[in-house]
């Protein structure tokens, strides 16, 4: 073999070694994930198992071939049938999306670090988000980040330079596009997160909508707005959960106590395998004198149906075109690698009454078909008369609408 051959023949072989080791990698962490998974969640994962979810991952995913795997989000649909919701994320979207919405600057970057190739690369910009407002767009490579090159960082510099900024930041970045590095720097100012719309409606009533329960909810966005409600002597509410897919069990709870009418009152039971995890109110509640009525839809899930639930058995009505979307399930999040973590069905939570949201979901106690009546509905409930306001809200609605007589359900 001449020597050219031997180079050629050598390289080829360090080629397969680095990509078996790179398969080996992912394939141990995780195999050593879903075992431990398989000791917590609610179901359990034999040796045989696991080696198949494995196979069918590699298959899905190309672990074999795929050098950033935990730099990007998936799910283990068609592998994992034992947990419809079973999935990876990585530890800065959980960060922005969830876990620390408040704290860390938004930048609806989603994308691919690579250390090797020394470069960020954007699957996708979200829209109206500050990268899209930027100039940023889908396939661009970022090469450097306030003129420090991406090559020159590991993996967890890039994430902190990025991603893990305080809201309001400013970020210069070199980018190339097609191949081509602009000529110019793009600015990304970093913005900040909120999952709450609120207006006044009337004298005395009030609109606000929560599209998702995160951590820290409560004191950064829901106590300042109804401080503000208060202070102009307004205590009935229209809350939206229409567009509230969820968020934790904890957020949705202290929602509850700012509203709930008594001490030690139990307002979820969280039951998983080897444990019971039990929220109970400390005191009554700041608001519990307050008249609600929450509008609810399909799309209500999980957390968003803890808090409808729980008002609705303190006495609040609920209003829908039909009940919720019936997930009962809670998950828990298990660190894999040191970039993201796995989430996976621990249990499922129980209200009060003893029942679970499950499959059920939480039934309204007024179904109101007609989509484009359900927020003067939701008003005539607070009012207890059949009066339409002026607001941005409500102008668009028929000026005169026949609603039936509303019986609303006595505070407990």
């Amino acid at each position: 073999m001449n020597d050219s051959k031997k180079i050629s023949f050598c390289i080829l072989i360090l080629f397969l070694f680095g990509t078996a080791v790179v398969a080996n990698e992912a394939h141990d962490t995780l195999k050593q994930a879903l075992k431990m998974i398989g000791g917590h969640a609610i179901y359990t994962l034999s040796a045989r198992r696991i080696e198949e979810i494995v196979a069918c991952m590699d298959e899905k995913l190309k672990l074999s071939a795929t050098r950033n795997i935990w730099d990007h989000e998936f799910n283990f649909m068609g592998c994992l049938d034992e947990d419809p919701y079973a999935r990876y994320i990585p530890t800065a979207s959980l960060v922005q999306h969830l876990l620390d919405p408040y704290h860390i600057g938004y930048t609806g970057i989603d994308a691919t670090l690579s250390k090797d190739e020394g470069f960020i690369y954007i699957h996708e910009i979200a829209q109206k988000s500050p990268a899209a407002q930027s100039g940023l767009e889908k396939g661009d490579v970022i090469r450097t980040i306030n003129n420090k090159s991406v090559g020159a960082m590991d993996l967890e510099t890039m994430r902190q330079s990025l991603f893990h900024r305080p809201p309001d930041s400013e970020i210069m970045l070199h980018v190339e596009r097609n191949g081509i590095l602009l000529a110019k720097p793009l600015k990304l100012q970093l913005g900040r997160r909120s999952f709450v719309q609120e207006e006044i409606l009337t004298e005395h009533t009030a609109y606000f909508a929560i599209s998702a329960f995160p951590s820290g909810l409560v004191t950064q966005e829901v106590i300042p707005i109804l401080q503000k409600f208060s202070a102009r002597g307004i205590k009935s509410v229209i809350l939206d959960l229409t567009e509230n897919g969820g968020g934790l069990a904890g957020s949705a709870s202290e929602f509850l106590e700012l509203f709930v009418p008594s001490e030690n009152r139990l307002l979820l039971e969280m039951r998983a395998r080897h444990e019971v995890l039990r929220y109970i109110s400390s005191k009554r509640g700041n608001y519990a004198d307050w008249n609600i009525v929450v509008i609810v839809s399909k799309a209500c899930a999980s957390a968003c149906e803890i808090v409808a639930k729980g008002l609705q058995q303190m006495g609040y009505g609920i209003i829908g075109k039909e009940s919720t979307f019936g997930k009962g399930s809670f998950q828990d999040f298990y660190p894999i690698a040191e970039q993201g973590k796995i989430l996976f069905t621990k249990g499922f939570f129980f209200f009060a009454d003893n029942t679970s949201p499950e499959k059920n979901g939480i039934r309204p106690d007024y179904l109101m078909r007609e989509e484009a009546l359900l927020l003067i509905t939701a008003h005539d409930m607070l009012l207890d008369q059949k009066i339409l306001h002026e607001s941005s809200l409500l102008h668009v609605l028929p000026q005169k609408v026949s609603l039936p007589k509303i019986k609303r359900a006595p505070r407990k």
